[in-house]
């Protein structure tokens, strides 16, 4: 009984399906910086590893929600990240680890 009790209090917080963290879709970004517009070049997604313009692929995770750490590859110590689905599409917000300041973003390409 006291087994079964358990196996129902486990099911009752499990999380739903969907709930995990997760990291952004995989597929080519292209980057702006929003002070002044300008073009940063191409973020490609691969899973958990991406790739800026011609860099060595580098590891990316996901601590919580949808937040994204690079840990290793061109943004490691540089950049920290927050994704969502705006409209229609999915953008990266990207934040400069040394100053906070949101300083670009990455739309995914069609």
């Amino acid at each position: 009984m006291f087994v079964a009790s358990l196996a129902a209090l486990a099911l009752l917080f499990a999380l739903p399906a969907g709930a995990a963290a997760k990291l952004p879709p995989s597929g080519k970004y292209g980057c702006t910086l929003l002070s002044a517009g300008q073009y940063l070049g191409d973020l490609k997604i691969k899973g958990d590893r991406y790739k800026v313009n011609d860099s060595a692929w580098g590891k990316m995770t996901n601590p919580s929600g949808r937040k994204i750490r690079f840990k290793t590859g061109a943004w490691k110590g540089l950049f920290r990240g927050t994704w969502g689905r705006p409209e229609s599409t999915v953008e990266i917000e990207l934040t400069e680890i040394e100053s906070g300041y949101e300083s670009s973003y990455c739309t995914k390409e069609s």
